[in-house]
């Protein structure tokens, strides 16, 4: 029988349950169904714009103001590269690393706390498993002199150590 996964978020909190494909189709069509029901008995007040404070830029700067030290070269969205495959990003404003594969070229990732971090001049991992030999190639704007991340084959950690250049490199484990 298949296994699923169901997941259900918001930002600070997260439950992932791994269930048969048939339970996790039913509660995905009851939890869908309840939620747009809900949405349409629920509608928030429409606000209007005047009432709302305005930010002044300084404002905007100091609300995203990362935990960490990303680097500041900001590009505007337009000329920025977009990047697909295994990427490791560690949100602006959280600090919280997310290890993805995007299919799609992005140019921007959303964190579970609600912040958008854009993906500027990302540095490269390259990962080798002392365990299976398997090789792994990420994409990240990590600033940390080290790391460490999952082999996605045997699941044994991978050490990482961050060179001259920004790129991130195995530090070979003695057995």
């Amino acid at each position: 029988m298949e296994e699923c996964k169901l997941a259900l978020s918001i930002p600070g909190k997260s439950l992932r349950l791994d269930m048969p494909r048939a339970d996790a189709e039913f509660w995905f069509s009851t939890l869908a169904s309840v939620l747009l029901e809900q949405k349409e008995i629920k509608e928030p007040k429409d606000q209007s714009l005047d009432s709302a404070p305005q930010e002044t830029e300084v404002e905007k700067v100091t609300r995203h103001k990362s935990v960490i030290g990303i680097k500041e070269s900001r590009a505007p969205l337009d000329n920025q590269e977009a990047y697909k495959g295994f990427l490791r990003i560690r949100c602006e404003v959280c600090g919280d690393i997310r290890g993805f594969c995007s299919k799609k070229p992005i140019r921007q990732s959303w964190c579970s706390c609600g912040e958008c971090t854009p993906l500027i001049d990302l540095n490269a991992i390259y990962a080798n498993c002392s365990v299976c030999g398997h090789t792994w190639k990420y994409m990240t704007n990590n600033v940390e002199p080290m790391d460490e991340i999952t082999c996605l084959e045997c699941g044994a950690p991978i050490t990482l150590e961050r060179d001259k250049h920004g790129n991130y490199q195995t530090i070979d484990r003695e057995a």
